[in-house]
């Protein structure tokens, strides 16, 4: 008797874990509406934990689900057990499954990115693809709350703003991530109640990269700490996000109450701003130069001529003038340029990229060379000094393996001579020569 009723005592715990489960990530999906009942999901299914706990949770809250998988092709066996596994899942389950399979080294090494971004690039855009083939409303994918506190610390770490440490957002545009307010605790032990099955990305055990790093090492010791910390931390991202749509819709109404234009959608700037050496020529101070006009435009232009050359161009052109800056009968500046404000500025690169034989001892060598030009640009509001248009020629030479790079460059190539900074002080002029012609070497590793 008394094993029957331990028997039901664990049934009811599991049920109670079940339904508290289900009810977190049906309240969290409500309040972020990110779906509703009449909307088709579109599942990205990994076969690892998080995407299983998603496909489940979302079909045991009614919702009508299709799962799409990747395969990329990078962990030989394992991609391919991955895949054979998830066919087995939707089969058992009775959801319809999409499966891709991508070329994700090749994709890389043309676009000149990280395996990681090359993956990430592929399978958003084939899920957006897909999302409008099968008419779903968005897709769903498993982030949790360890994610957006592993991306808070990442972000940290690397150095950002208040954007950066909104952590994980839960809805960016047709993406929805309806596990945000569950941790990676919660989603093992849901698993473990249903007696369901996932597969384990091994790489994932590794701490190669920074985020496992992060995972696999500083969390842990965060948690020596405050045995709460992800709580704490996704809590403080919580606040920061709230703080930035604040800080964001001050910031835009500041710039409209700023900033009025005209017909000819010219810019006008009250109280403009400029920089100046004090009368003891000891430190700068900043003074209001009454208004300034401000009139651009920019053109740029990108050629893919071939797989391995492309071209790219830009040149913009800005006429800034005083329109009311008077000092003094003798000292009037309307009509003058505006200081540190080039004319004109121009671009033009050209990029070609060798591909070298398997085998070979580097992947590829990438050729870049740009001339940069800017002019002229005016030092004073008074106009009496000046660089003129100036140009420099600028080529790099990078021979690239995996995540290594080994590059040669130069830099102002034909030592064009030209004044990067003027300023007055003492009642003379001082003026700041730009960088002579360099050359040099680079070593690059990406981890």
């Amino acid at each position: 008797m008394k094993e029957n009723r331990y028997s039901l005592s664990i049934i009811s715990k599991k049920h109670y874990l079940c339904n508290m489960f289900h009810l977190d990530v049906n309240r969290f999906i409500e309040e972020k509406s990110l779906f509703s009942q009449k909307d088709k999901i579109l599942v990205a299914l990994s076969g690892g934990a998080d995407s299983v706990a998603l496909l489940r949770v979302l079909l045991a809250l009614g919702y009508t689900c299709e799962a799409a998988h990747c395969n990329f092709h990078l962990r030989g066996k394992e991609s391919d057990r991955d895949e054979n596994f998830v066919r087995g899942l939707c089969n058992e389950l009775n959801i319809l499954l999409h499966v891709v399979h991508f070329d994700t080294q090749t994709y890389a090494t043309k676009h000149r990115i990280s395996i990681e971004m090359a993956a990430r690039e592929m399978r958003y855009e084939w899920f957006e693809k897909l999302r409008q083939e099968c008419d779903a409303s968005v897709i769903a994918v498993a982030h949790h709350r360890d994610d957006s506190v592993e991306t808070f610390l990442l972000n940290l770490i690397r150095g950002t703003g208040i954007n950066g440490l909104k952590g994980i957002a839960p809805l960016n545009g047709h993406i929805v991530r309806p596990l945000l307010n569950v941790n990676r605790q919660d989603i093992l032990q849901y698993l473990e109640h249903l007696h369901q099955d996932y597969v384990t990305d091994s790489t994932n055990l590794q701490d190669e990269y920074m985020r496992n790093k992060i995972r696999l090492n500083i969390l842990p010791m965060l948690g020596e700490l405050n045995p709460s910390v992800s709580e704490s931390i996704a809590e403080t991202a919580n606040r920061l996000a709230e703080t930035s749509l604040v800080y964001n819709k001050e910031m835009a109404e500041a710039k409209n109450r700023v900033i009025k234009r005209n017909g000819n959608n010219l810019k006008a700037t009250k109280d403009q701003q400029i920089s100046q050496f004090a009368e003891s020529g000891l430190g700068r101070i900043t003074v209001n130069a009454g208004k300034s006009r401000s009139l651009g435009a920019e053109a740029s232009l990108r050629a893919q001529l071939t797989d391995q050359f492309s071209l790219n161009g830009n040149y913009g052109y800005t006429y800034a003038t005083f329109t009311d800056y008077v000092i003094s009968e003798t000292e009037n500046y309307n009509g003058n340029y505006v200081p540190f404000v080039p004319k004109h500025t121009f671009n033009a690169g050209a990029q070609y990229v060798f591909g070298l034989r398997n085998g070979a001892i580097f992947d590829n060598i990438t050729v870049n060379a740009n001339y940069k030009a800017a002019g002229r640009i005016y030092w004073t509001e008074q106009n009496n000094a000046s660089q003129a248009l100036y140009g420099t020629l600028n080529g790099r030479v990078s021979f690239n393996k995996g995540n290594g790079q080994l590059a040669f460059w130069i830099n102002n190539a034909l030592n064009t001579d030209y004044q990067a900074f003027y300023f007055e002080t003492m009642n003379r002029g001082f003026a700041q020569k730009g960088r002579p012609l360099q050359v040099g070497v680079d070593i690059r590793c990406r981890f």
